[in-house]
């Protein structure tokens, strides 16, 4: 049956009389229908014939530059086909030029899959009435090598001259044959590339084979298209796993697996794709998965973070998802580029377990999971409070487009369980074995089994399948698991299946993150092999594609799948959507402006999510998030679509690089920086505006020992169809912001009730190796309005800086700042500034504090400490500190004191026991000490409360019965109060 090649509208724009070119090509192919495989087709190296024989499942097609877009060229040709590559031909941008070509126009390269399989005539006749088209410069058959391999034909071929004295008769050639001479290899100068012209009466592997039939080259060969060039990954466990990479291993059926490895040339996944596990919780420092853990996880059954290791069976399900891969150990993941969420729980039953699996469920959605991966179920479970959990994940998540929620149909050889037989979008997972068969011990069947007892459930809730037998994945470390080392090679069952679909889940959304989870559904179902000799049928309910009640739609394809999210992008791209960096940004790439880029005005942080216009500090809250709100601007002539936002925290610091300091970022072991969420941007017009609300829960300032106040936003506008500009990894951020509209960075100040006299910040290089970097503290803002500057209200500035970063300082150049006492330095000039700091790019250094000005009641007065590399005189980052009229009484309080800070308390963190050292100015005086808990004030201890005379003080005081976490120490010397914060191990 011919395909339908052409819509009626593409007609209207293209002219189809344009001159066949592949006739010749039908001739050669008709002529020899007797030949042996290996004589039919074929190309020569060193002299031998390699056989080919056609493919005709894809095309090749050389686009004039007209065509921009796979979208547009799929409208062109037929919208039944799947355009699987589109991209620029760049290719005599890798050799060294020849005169003949340096003013080539540019054109696209594009393969083609075609939805209906075709005899050889029809296929011929497909090229045929393709490159009667305009649009179409050139149209290539691909062909399957003796491998099996897919191999296709570009227009370009190589050719290697004996001697460089050939030169002239390759060109009279080539002019003869309407090829021309593109470039010179630049390495070795012997071989040139030519390139089939438009109007050419052979081919690439044509004129390949008569080039090298003349005698005169000594090679001639086609460009050939080859599929899954990059070399297996380096794994040692990889080739047990059949799942990915069936070879017939394990005796079964050699090809049925999911095809990771084809999907792998397209994606490997992405960081920006959460799969939150839902199980035992796994081990986010296995070696296998720690590079790729989001955050810290939860554990249901305490309602808190981080996540607990409950059992083994996680650990073996996050393998299967995305276990790292070419990393030299034991298995690859199905995503091994895309993160893992550890949501535990004890999977036994217990008074409040339906509670917790619902919570779990919440959380993960709210905190950022795009995909859930459950291997649990239970009859018995059966929930209105599960599937309201449920429902809420595929309604609400990713905000709007709705999180992919994926389940094990059960071992038990029977009908799908509860929770996968609940809800018909869920995706229920089977389990199959390597010859691509329903996993069940009864059936006699001599492919693998999962045990002599269980088999993967079946019936009308089922969806797909995916491997469930003899699976090797990671495992608990030390012997604690299901094995006596880190991996194991027996999981199965419908446990195994589950994430294995999670995983193509996730390399789904890798490539097209604006799917809803009907459309991932979708396309899992829809692009299934139909594998095992089932039979299978047309189904009421089932409306993509045939299903079987034993194998559902059959099993996961992730090649297909991808490919087929792919052609799922929108058509209408070339939109820009942006946020400001500056009060004047108006989207500009890269933004002109000069000055500091971490105070948009396009992103704020409310307390409530009340939707208030006004930035608010953030506030530390257990039951209820702050909100973030985002304003996405379009300033192009296009609506915007398939757009989503994330969202990043990270602690502050004068120097942040991307992505180092803002994913998975952990500092002393404690999270100081992650994802909050990706939420889905909804279309907006051209010249109109957006504001994305994001729910955040600010970490707790107990967490952190230095640097409890502030933190760093950055919101990245992330769009297939809108790209990163120049976006670079492993640099300062503030170069990605400027460089891109599509990023924003704010800095805001997290604060608790209890603490309000320091302020901290981290200072980090930047940049790999040693570099130099200046310090200012600028009051005067920029492009803000301020009446009168802090500096200007006889504001000052204590500092206390870590040991080792004071030596340095000490060596550096100081202006306009006094040192006045071991770590701490004065500042009371706007001039201040601190020039050729040495800074390694791995260093992160502490500076704390204390300020006292002039502020009245309801003001609020700010700084900006900025750090600038010394020789390049860039800004490298900084932070703003808003300095209210509390901070007053705290800092003049003290000074009259005249405590030193560095000496009030010793040792800090401490243990059992601290010594205080101060000064009493008047005989008689009242003193009281006491310290207390910032989260809990009943948590407190009265050191001291009596007269003291004039002098000077030092004495010990025992906290052993405190328990660990972050104090306030109070001193009050008759009406003087000062505050020191100790940290209690």
């Amino acid at each position: 049956m011919r395909p339908n090649l052409l819509i009626p509208h593409a007609r209207r724009y293209w002219n189809v009389d344009h001159a066949l070119k592949l006739a010749f090509l039908v001739c050669i192919l008709l002529t020899s229908t007797s030949l042996a495989f290996s004589q039919k087709y074929f190309y020569y190296y060193n002299g031998e014939k390699q056989a080919l024989e056609l493919n005709t499942n894809y095309v090749y097609l050389v686009i004039p530059s007209n065509v921009s877009d796979s979208n547009q060229l799929k409208v062109l040709v037929d919208e039944s086909v799947q355009v699987t590559k589109f991209d620029l031909d760049n290719s005599a941008k890798t050799m060294k030029s020849v005169a003949k070509f340096d003013n080539a126009p540019s054109e696209y390269w594009a393969e083609l899959k075609l939805k209906n399989r075709m005899s050889a005539d029809e296929y011929l006749q497909y090229l045929k009435e393709l490159e009667k088209l305009d649009a179409i410069k050139n149209a290539a058959p691909y062909f399957t090598n003796k491998d099996g391999d897919k191999v296709g034909i570009s227009q370009y071929f190589n050719v290697k001259l004996r001697t460089q004295d050939n030169y002239s008769r390759l060109s009279k050639m080539a002019e003869e044959f309407d090829a021309v001479i593109v470039g010179q290899n630049p390495f070795m100068p012997l071989w040139y590339t030519l390139k089939c012209k438009e109007n050419a009466k052979n081919n690439a592997l044509e004129l390949a084979n008569k080039f090298y039939e003349t005698g005169v080259y000594e090679h001639a060969e086609p460009s050939l298209l080859l599929e899954g060039i990059a070399q297996d990954p380096n794994d040692p466990l990889y080739n047990d796993q059949w799942g990915l990479n069936n070879t017939g291993q394990y005796g079964g059926t050699v090809g049925v697996d999911i095809n990771a490895n084809n999907a792998w040339d397209i994606t490997k996944g992405s960081g920006d794709v959460v799969v939150a596990v839902l199980d035992h919780g796994f081990e986010m420092n296995h070696p296998d998965l720690q590079g790729n853990t989001f955050g810290t996880g939860f554990n249901t059954g305490t309602g808190t973070s981080p996540a607990q290791v409950l059992g083994s069976h996680g650990t073996a399900c996050a393998g299967i998802i995305s276990a790292s891969q070419d990393n030299n150990r034991g298995v690859s993941g199905v995503a091994p580029n895309s993160k893992i969420m550890s949501i535990s729980n004890s999977l036994l039953s217990g008074p409040t377990t339906i509670q917790e699996l619902a919570n779990g469920i919440n959380w993960a959605w709210q905190n950022g999971a795009d995909i859930i991966s459950n291997s649990w179920g239970h009859n018995s479970l059966v929930s209105g409070l599960i599937d309201n959990a449920i429902t809420n994940a595929l309604t609400n998540g990713r905000g709007g487009l709705g999180t992919i929620v994926v389940f094990s149909a059960g071992n038990s050889n029977n009908a799908v369980i509860y929770p996968a037989s609940s809800n018909p979008d869920i995706i229920a997972v089977g389990a199959s074995d390597d010859c691509g068969l329903r996993v069940d011990p009864t059936s006699g069947s001599s492919c693998m089994s999962w045990n002599s007892f269980q088999g993967s459930c079946f019936g009308a809730p089922l969806d797909v399948m995916a491997p469930g037998a003899t699976i090797s994945t990671t495992d608990r470390q030390g012997g604690t698991g299901y094995s006596t080392n880190d991996y194991t090679g027996g999981f199965g069952g419908t446990s195994a299946a589950c994430p294995f679909v999670a995983g193509v889940a996730a390399l789904i959304l890798s490539v097209n993150p604006c799917l809803t989870h009907d459309e991932v559904e979708d396309i899992i179902e829809q692009t299934a092999q139909k594998v095992g000799g089932y039979t299978y049928s047309p189904t009421v309910g089932r409306p993509n594609g045939t299903w079987n009640n034993q194998m559902g739609y059959g099993l996961v394809d992730a090649e297909a799948a991808v490919q087929a999210a792919q052609q799922m992008l929108p058509s209408n791209g070339g939109f820009d959507i942006y946020a400001k960096d500056r009060p004047f940004d108006i989207g500009n790439e890269p933004n002109p402006d000069s000055g500091p880029m971490w105070i948009s005005e396009d992103i704020w942080v409310r307390q409530n999510l009340d939707g208030g216009t006004s930035h608010q500090n953030p506030e530390f809250k257990i039951f209820s998030p702050n909100g973030v709100y985002v304003k996405i601007r379009n300033k192009s002539t296009v609506t915007s679509d398939c757009a989503n936002l994330s969202l990043y925290f990270s602690k502050a610091s004068t120097g942040l690089v991307w992505p180092n300091h803002w994913i998975n970022y952990s500092l002393s072991g404690v999270l100081n920086g992650d994802k909050v969420n990706t939420v889905s941007i909804p279309p907006i017009a051209p010249g109109g505006t957006y504001t994305v609300e994001i729910p955040w829960y600010p970490p707790n300032p107990a967490d952190f020992v230095n640097d409890i106040h502030h933190f760093c936003l950055l919101a990245r506008i992330e769009s297939p169809a809108d790209p990163m500009f120049n976006e670079l990894n492993g640099v300062g951020v503030s170069g990605n912001v400027r460089r891109n509209n599509n990023i924003v960075w704010k800095n805001v100040q997290v604060y608790d009730v209890n603490i309000s006299n320091f302020s901290s910040l981290y200072v980090r290089g930047t940049e790999k190796g040693l570099n130099k970097i200046d310090l200012l503290f600028w009051d005067r803002g920029f492009e803000d309005k301020i009446e009168k500057p802090f500096f200007d209200r006889g504001g000052e500035i204590n500092v206390k800086v870590d040991p080792e970063f004071f030596e340095r300082i000490k060596e550096a150049d100081l202006q306009e700042i006094k040192i006045i006492d071991q770590n701490t330095l004065h500042i009371a000039s706007s001039k201040a500034r601190i020039s050729g700091i040495p800074v390694y790019g791995d260093e992160t250094f502490s500076m704390h504090f204390a300020f006292g000005a002039d502020v009245g009641e309801g003001e609020e007065v700010i700084l900006d400490v900025l750090q600038q590399n010394t020789e390049k005189g860039t800004l490298e980052g900084g932070e703003r500190f808003v300095i209210t009229n509390t901070r007053k009484g705290y800092f003049n309080e003290a000074s009259k004191l005249d405590v030193k800070k560095d000496n009030l308390v010793y040792p800090n963190p401490a243990d059992s026991e601290i010594y205080l050292k101060y000064e009493v100015l008047s005989d008689d005086s009242e003193v009281e000490i006491s310290i207390h808990n910032i989260l809990d004030a009943q948590q407190s201890i009265k050191l001291y409360s009596g007269k003291m005379q004039r002098g000077e003080r030092f004495e010990k005081y025992d906290i052993h019965k405190l328990k660990k976490g972050v104090y306030i120490l109070q001193l009050k010397v008759g009406d003087k109060v000062t505050t020191e914060r100790v940290v209690v191990e």
